[in-house]
């Protein structure tokens, strides 16, 4: 094989998930190879003897290669493992709990990445289901919008990393997004160096929302501190390009959650929250940061 895509599947507690996940990906018609790298990071449950069957069963076997971690990583540092493991040009994600609809999806996605140099990835619609593939009534961001500006994408401004296919960096993951909760948000801003997105015609794919989901198990507290976290990191990574508009909005972006963070703390009378909230703010004044 000679992959043109690698599609990644992070897998993490998915058994009552995964095999759909992986036939709606080894379903997909097209005119060039594409691998299916399966990063199972240490599941405790029966993943990987759902995963290992498949591999001794399925036709298509010989498109998977099979990554299992043998202590958990983190679902960040295991997408990179992963993500550095590929050898397409392109590349396009599942996660272990979702699923594709649209058997054609790679083939559309890759056609217009050949022939349009100027867009870095594509994407298309979604729609959310629960435990039992059975879909909620209303789909935010079930249809976005047509084309993300290049600089929209810089400032993180993302579709479903479910629905996109994406051309390979050609620099390596920075590292510190092994560190922070908001991965693809981080990579999202890093692929906007080099073009623009583009929405295509293609039938939406299957997002799970369910109990078991790391970022919907959080309660707001620590969604606040991960989009702090988050943005001062990419402010660090932009002030090291000196690109002086991303700087400035990402200085805005931590000034916002910091006071989101601090009304919280206040309506819940958590005293050493709201000191811990003005240190921080000491600490981010010295890069010159507007704080409260």
């Amino acid at each position: 094989m000679n992959p043109k895509v690698s599609v990644l599947m992070i897998t993490y507690k998915h058994e009552k998930f995964i095999e759909k996940a992986i036939n709606s990906v080894l379903e997909q018609e097209t005119n060039f190879d594409f691998e299916l790298i399966i990063a199972n990071d240490n599941s405790p449950d029966k993943t990987n003897e759902i995963i290992n069957t498949i591999l001794e069963n399925h036709p298509k076997a010989n498109q998977i290669r099979y990554l299992k971690n043998e202590v958990n990583l983190g679902p960040n540092v295991n997408y990179i493992k992963a993500y550095e493991s590929g050898i397409g040009k392109y590349v396009a994600i599942c996660e272990g709990d979702d699923f594709w609809g649209d058997i054609t999806k790679l083939q559309k996605q890759v056609d217009f990445l050949d022939q349009n140099p100027e867009y870095v990835l594509t994407y298309h619609d979604v729609k959310y289901v629960d435990d039992n593939g059975i879909l909620f009534k209303k789909n935010s961001n079930g249809r976005p919008k047509e084309e993300i500006t290049q600089m929209d994408l810089m400032k993180g401004k993302q579709p479903l990393f479910l629905t996109t296919c994406y051309r390979k960096l050609p620099i390596e993951i920075p590292k510190e997004m092994g560190d922070i909760v908001n991965g693809d948000t981080f990579l999202t801003s890093i692929l906007g160096n080099y073009g623009k997105g583009k929405r295509l015609n293609i039938k939406p794919a299957f997002y799970r929302h369910h109990s078991g989901g790391i970022w919907s198990l959080q309660n707001k507290e620590y969604k606040f501190k991960a989009k702090i976290q988050l943005f001062s990191m990419l402010k660090d990574y932009y002030e090291s390009k000196g690109l002086e508009p991303l700087i400035d909005y990402f200085a805005n972006q931590i000034y916002s959650y910091q006071k989101m963070l601090l009304w919280l703390y206040f309506k819940e009378k958590n005293f050493t929250g709201i000191k811990s909230v003005f240190k921080g703010c000491f600490n981010l004044k010295l890069k010159n940061i507007k704080c409260l």
